[in-house]
């Protein structure tokens, strides 16, 4: 486990070298500022990626434990993992054209469903029921439905004219990195909490409550840098004609 400590750490060490790099190369691969908590846009980048860690420990083990802890079909267990995402795509649709106060409202609740339904999961994960481990997943999927589009709006708005079409194709990138390091970080607790192929219940059941209680460090510091998004975000408005 140490030496999987040391390896993350090596990484998000990489990333920031590779980010500054980026940063100072006559053809950029990301806008300028993109994880500059010193602006709008590198805190809007920033929640993006926290949010996506948060999302991999929500989902990261989700048919394994179902199937088991609670001995449901993997078929099943398919269908309650599918609900996080139907409850995402439908609420992206309602909250995609929202804009200004509304979009902050979203972004917040958002952030705050994630936050409540990681720690629900973590109450639920051994001793369930099943349907409220699945109500768990339906917040949560609501919660990044919430935050999807108004982030990329954010971060688009925040960009300066020359760097905006970057900003908008730099998303699903920076969500990559989060996926990266959220499995990585995931996998480092549940190892370090007993986690292996063939665990019995008795270690399976606190290695995943352990993973769901690690995985709300992220949305509580996404939330910290929402509230840093807004003040840059205001100050942006402030200064336009």
């Amino acid at each position: 486990n140490w030496a999987r400590a040391i390896l993350i750490v090596g990484s998000i060490f990489g990333a920031i070298i590779a980010f500054r790099r980026d940063a100072k190369a006559e053809q950029s691969l990301f806008p300028r500022q993109a994880v500059n908590l010193g602006t709008e846009m590198g805190a809007t980048f920033w929640v993006m990626m926290l949010s996506t860690v948060t999302m991999v420990f929500i989902n990261l083990y989700i048919t394994l434990y179902l199937q088991k802890l609670h001995y449901v079909t993997p078929l099943v267990a398919a269908y309650i993992h599918v609900i996080n995402s139907m409850a995402w795509s439908s609420v992206a649709f309602v909250v995609a054209s929202w804009r200004g106060r509304k979009e902050a409202v979203a972004i917040v609740a958002g952030m705050s469903l994630l936050l409540l339904g990681l720690i629900g999961l973590a109450l639920l994960v051994e001793s369930g029921p099943v349907w409220a481990i699945a109500a768990m997943f339906v917040v949560t999927g609501t919660g990044m439905g919430f935050i999807n589009n108004p982030l990329i709006q954010r971060a688009i708005a925040a960009a300066p004219q020359a760097e905006k079409a970057r900003a908008g194709a730099s998303v699903q990138t920076i969500r990559t990195v989060g996926y990266s390091f959220g499995a990585a970080l995931a996998g480092l607790v549940a190892a370090t909490a007993g986690f292996t192929d063939d665990a019995a219940p008795e270690i399976l059941g606190p290695a995943m409550r352990w993973v769901y209680m690690t995985g709300t460090i992220f949305p509580v510091l996404a939330l910290v840098l929402v509230m840093l998004m807004f003040a840059h975000g205001r100050r942006r408005l402030a200064a336009e004609p």
